[in-house]
């Protein structure tokens, strides 16, 4: 039996690429390990621990995986997957994309393939595709977790148009005990504001990400139908930058506001963790 380790990480949103399929997210120290088995083509297991605890695993992700790897490199097998994952399991975390990622590592460490960061971040974006895990394929989120950085992307085309550096800075993720389904989402709402997210993207790409972050989450939260009254508290109290992340529920803050943080009467997991640069 072939095994192989894989690591990714998180990410937070900075533009939402659903509107223009043009996105941009960062890395966050959120870690993600999968510990691979490739074993005779038709099985597909995966075993999944979130934060300590064991979850329920959807096997159509893997299956997308296999899928992209048959195709890119010709590899027929089957694959047996263990998943530690520090990511709450709440949405808008890049999940997905850092666990495809994670997999994808983990065969390229077993087979000895050497795959860059850049082609596993590729691969995993195809994947989440063709698996129904994500509209837009998130190659931007797939970068972020790869790669780290700030990285600006055109999904269409699966194009990096820009990875810059950011400071390690403080990070608290608000995860809701809840999940919402992106169908019972107002997806059309957001397509609709596609000319004011390309803005938004160029404000990033600019080099202006935590105003863009900002004006990205206000926006995802109004037409997505999310209370904005904690992200607005966070600027107040000081902090960076502050938004939803991908289409919710999670609220990324960015800042020295922990303590503020801490005490919050949250109905869910307060995650503090930093910028992956």
């Amino acid at each position: 039996m072939i095994e192989g380790v894989g690591v990714a990480y998180g990410a937070i949103t900075v533009v939402n690429a659903i509107p223009a399929f043009k996105g941009a997210a960062i890395g966050v120290d959120l870690k993600v390990v999968a510990r691979v088995k490739l074993v005779e083509k038709g099985v597909v297991e995966g075993r999944s621990r979130v934060r300590g605890k064991d979850v329920q695993y959807d096997n159509s992700l893997l299956e997308g995986v296999l899928r992209v790897l048959e195709k890119r490199i010709g590899l027929e097998t089957g694959v047996i997957v263990e998943i530690e994952s520090e990511i709450p399991a709440c949405g808008g975390l890049k999940t997905s994309s850092a666990v495809a990622n994670a997999v994808i590592a983990g065969v390229s460490d077993a087979l000895g393939l050497g795959l860059s960061s850049l082609e596993i971040a590729k691969m995993s974006a195809e994947a989440n595709l063709i698996s129904g895990v994500s509209i837009t394929g998130a190659f931007d989120d797939a970068c972020a977790s790869a790669l780290g950085g700030l990285c600006l992307t055109d999904n269409r085309e699966k194009e990096l148009v820009k990875r810059v550096e950011v400071p390690r800075l403080k990070t608290v993720i608000l995860a809701p005990l809840f999940t919402v389904k992106k169908s019972h989402l107002k997806i059309e709402q957001l397509k609709q504001l596609k000319t004011f997210f390309e803005k938004i993207w160029n404000m990033a790409l600019s080099g202006d990400w935590k105003e863009a972050l900002f004006l990205n989450g206000i926006l995802c939260s109004l037409a997505l139908g999310y209370d904005t009254s904690l992200v607005l508290k966070a600027i107040e109290k000081g902090a960076i930058t502050a938004g939803l992340s991908g289409t919710g529920p999670a609220i990324a803050i960015v800042g020295d506001v922990v303590e503020w943080t801490r005490k919050l009467n949250f109905k869910g997991e307060v995650v503090e963790t930093c910028l992956r640069g």
